[in-house]
């Protein structure tokens, strides 16, 4: 027959609870229990499988209680390990108090504890009679989750240094509250980052979460979505705990730890990835299964709602770990139905599920989403909030102080008061969509990240926070401008990985992991990768993780050390390298990407020589070409350039253009010449090469792309990627890098297009400037189309969310693209063709469209305010919401064309011709300069012929 065991937690080291341990297990030998206790567990950060299994399957416990054991970790873990299963299983705990001053933090102030003093055995024997031996349960599991997220949120330090909880500084989070319907719908569309009613108001995020799941109506899901750094993980561990004050049962679980192709039910996989403990600590799975059916039917109270004691929230569905080359898309369209079905619907009682990630046309195009379900946007902290938070950390700090615990800064609020201030200048008018300069210390993580960095830096706080890219710049340049000195002798003849060398590491690291299409790679991948690093690899290996690498590397600033932990989240090399936060591994890619061409153009200004090859030939090899499309074609290629990499891209170029004028000048013919190389198509072509005399055709460089997609890895799962896909990404990144550079750069250049070479094709002289003519000789349209043949792009197909400021596509051929939120200031569109196109919300500012066909197109909120229209065609041009003030629209042709609250105020429409048989819906002429005699209202339309017949007539005379 099993004894009954008794987990005895106590603080090593220290004699007073030693000689009360042996006094203890005396005691309970004697009296028939096994003992339970860390006898040959060596001390550290790691809890062994012993440690956890004693903890889940005790029949009681004892604490051991007294000063030294709260200041230590592994003991408060224990403390909520034992505290939370009690509430569930109910098993004795019992804590046995020191002579001496206690500090709990309130973990096991509920408990009835026992003084040691004279025969304490006695009584304690007394509260253990009837005992019996406990066997392991999915109680003793959920209770082990529960205490993780316990402590993860009220004890644990924040960042694993500060001397503060995230309970003593957290934020708390408002969002806007809209139902998808109201989002979706594309008549009324609300766009629910706005920060006003219309968008779906403000309100506290754990209040509304609470009110709808006590709503005995509500039967869906809920979706949190918000930017990197808004919160929305510590807003996970905020509602976990709130709920299990409530008395439910709460699941949290990140999206990065499913191992989606190994399972095939959601109650698997959520299981699977369900942690009791940090992510280098390997605990036992559960024995049995703990999503049954019998758990999710039981049924507890909230409010007036019946629903399930078990509560799941899934963090982060952006940070999916890719298998193989299954897209994103593909596999959260694969699982998210699965999830929803399996929790929302399943008959009897209701399960509360919420879902918490990124903004994402992947999640919208799930199918998870129906007209009834509540999407629930992060807000920015208000300045209140901001000023709050700053003084939650400054009070800790000082806290910390006054009890003896390490604060390794102070916070000055009088060196904040002029973010505060230029913080509350941008909230005050933050529906204005131009301005997010300082939207970046609206998030609690990048605040926080700003004020450390304002403590360590002597920049002008307000220019810091000015953009996010210059905030991340600032981290990186603190962190690589400390580098370079080992913290032991040992290291310091091997690893000197500061300055640049530091920042050169974590461009190989953010473009390999970023490469791959994922947020975490093994050791060995890294290592394959980086193999003619041996240096950093061997020091890597020897300090058990990047982190540790970097950080015995770089200990000459407290922010650096700190800014390391953000971006490396691995310990040691069984779990390989991992970003903290998505957000530093895109601008640090980002980096990577521009710092291929400043390494290129090293001492490099003016122009640069246009190779003399023919259009299907390769660049020399040695070349700055050849080099130039090596480089950025390996980054490039294999995943699409997504928006917020493409902002800090952006960034990055306008600030080195203003520095360097001369230098990128150089640069960009070089990206030109890039840009044509992919156009021509030479890396989809053979090329000749001369063997022994015998021409031999070498394969064209798209197959060594395709390898350099794959992993390196041996065990990693393969699908090849479709050499469509490599094509398309490349494409559509280095348009829109080249558009930009070309267009930052200073007008003053009036050089004309290079002759007798393939540069000709691609530039146009016009304007007072050089101008980045992407369609060569009119080829726009298909070199759309063979972007678009990938067959999905986050968002929208190309061009739309395109980056392409100032290109000339006079006389290209764009029929039937869809340019969404298509950004195009000051390009020349003389006598583009736009027929049957859409333009929804297309910054046209300062373009010149003279005699621009856009028969038949749809311009939905477009920004046409003063641009020249002059002989445009509008035949049967549908424009709403289009601002057309100031527009020159003479001798314009509006036949049967629908204006639909457009604004026209100032507009010159001399000799324009049609609007009497145009449709004028809630749209004013009056104020137009001499303006038609003749419109037709909105209530009288006339008799129009079918659409089809309408675009082939008109085709053929209007066109």
């Amino acid at each position: 027959m099993l004894k009954p065991t008794v987990f005895i937690s106590y603080k090593r080291d220290h004699e007073p609870t030693a000689e009360a341990v042996r006094r203890l297990e005396a005691a309970l030998s004697t009296g028939g229990f096994d003992v339970l206790r860390d006898v040959g567990i060596e001390g550290g950060s790691l809890w062994s499988n012993d440690l956890y299994r004693w903890l889940m399957e005790c029949s009681a416990a004892i604490a051991i209680i007294g000063a030294e054991a709260a200041k230590s970790e592994w003991c408060r873990r224990e403390w909520w390990f034992l505290s939370e299963r009690n509430r569930l299983t109910g098993i004795p705990v019992i804590p046995i108090c020191l002579n001496e001053a206690v500090n709990s933090a309130g973990i096991l102030d509920r408990f009835q504890a026992i003084k040691v003093s004279g025969k304490f055995e006695a009584k304690l024997l007394s509260q253990l009679t009837g005992l019996q031996a406990a066997r392991p349960s999915p109680e003793s599991y959920i209770a082990a989750h529960h205490a993780w997220l316990r402590w993860q949120f009220s004890d644990a330090q924040v960042w694993g240094r500060e001397p503060y909880s995230l309970r003593d500084i957290y934020a708390e989070t408002d969002c806007g509250r809209l139902f998808w319907s109201e989002i979706a719908d594309e008549k009324a569309r609300k766009d629910p980052f706005k920060d006003n009613e219309a968008g779906g108001g403000r309100h506290n995020l754990v209040d509304t979460v609470v009110e709808l799941f006590s709503d005995p109506k509500f039967k869906e899901l809920i979706v949190v979505q918000g930017p990197p750094g808004c919160g929305k993980s510590a807003f996970t561990l905020r509602l976990a705990n709130e709920l299990l004050t409530r008395g439910l049962r709460p699941i949290l679980v990140r999206f990065r730890d499913f191992r989606l192709t190994t399972f095939d039910s959601a109650n698997e996989l959520i299981e699977d990835a369900l942690r009791i403990g940090p992510v280098d600590e390997e605990p036992p799975r559960p024995g049995q299964s703990i999503i049954t059916s019998d758990a999710l039917s039981a049924a507890f109270k909230l409010g007036k709602a019946q629903i399930s004691q078990l509560v799941f929230i899934l963090d982060g569905w952006d940070e999916v770990s890719l298998t193989g080359n299954t897209s994103y898309q593909a596999q959260l369209q694969t699982w998210l139905p699965r999830i929803r079905e399996y929790f929302i619907g399943r008959p009897g009682t209701s399960v509360r599920l919420i879902l918490t990630g990124r903004p994402s046309a992947e999640v919208r195009s799930s199918g998870i989403l129906k007209p009834n379900t509540p999407v629930l946007t992060v807000r920015h902290l208000t300045p209140i909030m901001l000023r709050g938070f700053a003084e939650a950390i400054a009070t800790n700090l000082k806290r910390a102080e006054k009890i003896g615990q390490v604060a390794q800064w102070s916070l000055d609020h009088a060196r904040l008061e002029a973010v505060f201030e230029q913080y509350e200048q941008w909230f005050s008018k933050s529906d204005d969509t131009e301005s997010h300069s300082m939207e970046v210390v609206g998030s609690p993580l990048l605040a926080y990240l700003t004020f450390r960095t304002l403590v360590e830096t002597d920049g002008d706080p307000a220019q810091l926070v000015a953009e996010p890219s210059a905030l991340y710049k600032a981290l990186v340049d603190v962190t690589v401008a400390h580098a370079g000195k080992g913290r032991s002798e040992d290291l310091q003849d091997t690893v000197h990985r500061g300055g640049e060398s530091l920042r050169h590491l974590l461009h190989r690291v953010a473009a390999v992991i970023t490469v791959l299409g994922r947020e975490a790679i093994s050791f060995t991948e890294l290592s394959s990768r980086l193999e003619d690093d041996t240096e950093t690899i061997d020091a890597w290996r020897s300090e058990q993780g990047l982190r540790g690498l970097v950080s015995d590397a770089t200990c000459d600033s407290v922010l650096h050390e700190l800014v390391i932990n953000f971006y490396f989240k691995g310990g040691n090399t069984n779990i390989g390298c991992e970003f903290l936060h998505k957000s530093f591994r895109e601008y640090l890619f980002a980096e990577a990407v521009v710092a291929v061409v400043k390494e290129l153009s090293q001492g490099m200004s003016g122009p640069l020589a246009a190779p003399k090859v023919a259009y299907w030939q390769d660049f020399p090899e040695g070349t700055p070409q050849f080099k130039a499309s090596r480089a950025l074609a390996r980054l490039l290629a294999p995943q699409w350039l997504t928006r917020d990499v493409r902002a800090h891209i952006l960034w990055l170029l306008n600030s080195e253009i203003q520095a360097e004028p001369g230098r990128w000048k150089w640069i960009g013919d070089l990206l030109l010449d890039v840009y044509i190389w992919w156009a021509e198509g030479v890396h989809l072509r053979p090329q000749p090469l001369m063997r022994r005399g015998v021409k031999v055709w070498q394969a064209a460089f798209i197959n060594e792309l395709l390898e350099h997609a794959l992993p390196f890895e041996l065990t990693a799962p393969v699908e090849p990627m479709r050499t469509t896909a490599l094509d398309a990404h490349l494409g559509d990144a280095l348009m829109q890098i080249t558009a930009v550079v070309h267009a930052s750069l200073p007008t003053a250049d009036r050089r004309e297009p290079d002759r007798d070479c393939l540069r000709e094709n691609y530039l146009r002289f016009g304007g007072g400037r050089r101008r980045f003519a992407p369609g060569g000789r009119g080829y726009f349209e298909s070199l759309c189309h063979r972007i678009n043949a990938a067959g999905w792009r986050p968002g929208v197909f190309f061009p739309g969310n395109a980056y392409l400021p100032a290109i000339d596509l006079n006389g290209e051929n764009c029929r039937v693209l869809d340019f969404e939120l298509t950004v195009m200031t000051g390009a020349s569109l003389r006598g583009t063709q736009f027929f049957g196109s859409t333009l929804y919300h297309v910054n046209l500012h300062g373009a010149d469209l003279n005699g621009v066909n856009l028969l038949s197109a749809r311009l939905l909120h477009c920004d046409l305010s003063g641009a020249p229209l002059k002989g445009a065609n509008l035949v049967e041009t549908y424009l709403q919401g289009t601002n057309l003030s100031g527009a020159n629209l003479e001798e314009a042709n509006f036949r049967d064309s629908v204006l639909n609250r457009c604004t026209m105020t100032g507009a010159r429409l001399q000799g324009a011709i049609g609007l009497d048989t145009a449709m004028i819906i809630e749209t004013d002429l009056s104020t137009t300069r001499e303006g038609p005699r003749r419109a037709k209202r909105a209530g009288a339309p006339a008799k129009r012929k079918s659409s089809v017949d309408v675009r082939s007539k008109s085709s053929q005379k209007d066109a």
